[in-house]
């Protein structure tokens, strides 16, 4: 697993995870919910949000490019197989109408944009802030190494349900999907140590949803009938 340059106090570590977590809420609840707006405009924003987080993180923890290109090899193989393995369980879902025809819009920014954003916020952040917050504190070696792992995903799904717990459609069954999804993802980090792993396979996860005729968050036609709630309400 990759390790920033400096240890991560217990403090440090879990204010890191904390504000990971509520800015990955606030982003999700404010622009699905609270004021619910297009994707066009909900993408730049988390994509702004998790790059701040990102950036502050590396710089504090004094990471250095190496963070970017650490075990890229391992990281392509992980993609091809997480990717895989998402494509292979959404296959196994029915498509809803027509099959979206994938564009160059779609890949650039529903699949590299969007899922770099969120693969970043949701699969690495808070896996590598627990590993090294343990890892600074005694947990390295044999079993510690693999207790400090299995934190780090329950870290990491924790920050996936705080996440999607802003989306409305999210509060229920559809949860449950969140977490399969990206968890693998986090697995995948994990065990590669390469951030290319949950990117490019969570951008291959975007693709193949807009693939089967579904629709990523937030919903177009959720935001379309709040408007018009709102209209009426006005009226």
């Amino acid at each position: 697993m990759f390790d920033p340059q400096i240890d991560v106090s217990w403090t440090a570590g879990l204010l890191w995870l904390a504000g990971t977590a509520v800015a990955g809420f606030l982003v999700s609840w404010v622009l699905s919910d609270l004021r619910p707006t297009k994707r066009v405009f909900y993408i730049p924003v988390l994509a702004l949000v998790t790059g701040t987080l990102m950036a502050g993180y590396l710089l504090w923890s004094e990471a250095g490019m190496g963070f970017w290109t650490n075990r890229w090899g391992y990281g392509l193989v992980g993609a091809v197989i997480a990717g895989g393995l998402l494509t292979a369980l959404l296959s196994r879902r029915p498509v809803h109408g027509q099959p979206n025809a994938i564009t160059v819009g779609t890949l650039g920014w529903d699949g590299l944009v969007y899922g770099a954003a969120e693969g970043s916020l949701l699969s690495v952040l808070p896996v590598v802030i627990t590993w090294q917050m343990l890892s600074s504190n005694g947990w390295d070696g044999g079993w510690r190494s693999v207790a400090a792992g299995a934190a780090a995903i329950v870290a990491s799904v924790v920050v996936i349900v705080i996440h999607h717990l802003g989306y409305p459609d999210f509060r229920g069954a559809k949860m449950g999907q969140a977490i399969l999804g990206c968890g693998i993802l986090s697995i995948a980090y994990l065990l590669t140590a390469s951030v290319i792993a949950p990117i490019v396979a969570h951008g291959v996860l975007h693709v193949v949803i807009v693939r089967k005729g579904m629709e990523l968050p937030p919903h177009e036609e959720t935001h379309e009938a709040d408007m018009s709630d709102i209209i009426r309400a006005a009226a």
